[in-house]
């Protein structure tokens, strides 16, 4: 027994400081992506808000729909917030040899879906709401399904990088808040 404990310690380190396979990357950039482009919907859809609330004060009506928008996504904020989540418009390549590539896709084609809508919202203010809130509901489903089964050194990396994208993010907003043009989506990708 002693001298199994040596060996059996010696090939667990070997696993746990092997290298991380093509299929851990992809995991992990489809995890940071869709908690990343969750996160800055969320901004979006919060402006989006303030603003039909502020339009339906002023007109007294409760309708609304997309064209409210125009003005904030010509501002400096809704270029920033429109140039982040342009990295997130794209779906993920999976290769089908992934073990998870179904759930992996899922997670990526979920993100797509909710950044389009929320970059392009349509139809009443009320019908955008529940589109989007169906659309998130799909991205947590996914989400949840690919991290039950994720390796715990990329969900701590997950964690990590989708903070470093948040406070790029944060940065982007106060710079356009600040009037400074703001910076591309390479230099928001950047991480300090």
């Amino acid at each position: 027994m002693r001298r199994a404990g040596p060996g059996l310690l010696l090939s667990l380190l070997l696993v746990a400081c092997s290298a991380p396979t093509k299929e851990d990357e992809v995991t992990l950039q489809v995890l940071v992506n869709a908690h990343a482009a969750r996160d800055a919907v969320s901004h979006l859809t919060m402006r989006y808000g303030e603003i039909h609330d502020r339009a339906v004060g002023e007109a007294g009506s409760t309708a609304g729909g997309p064209e409210e928008f125009a003005e904030f996504k010509g501002s400096a904020e809704g270029l920033a917030v429109k140039g982040f989540l342009s990295e997130y418009l794209r779906p993920i390549s999976t290769e089908p040899s992934f073990k998870r590539s179904g759930e992996i896709g899922d997670l990526s084609a979920a993100t797509v879906e909710l950044v389009s809508l929320a970059l392009e919202p349509r139809g009443t203010w009320e019908a955008f709401g529940q589109e989007m809130s169906a659309a998130r509901s799909r991205l947590d489903k996914a989400l949840t399904a690919l991290e039950t089964g994720a390796k715990s050194h990329i969900l701590i990396q997950s964690r990590t990088k989708t903070e470093e994208k948040a406070m790029a993010f944060s940065r982007m907003l106060a710079q356009a808040s600040a009037g400074v043009t703001a910076p591309g989506k390479d230099e928001a990708a950047k991480t300090p």
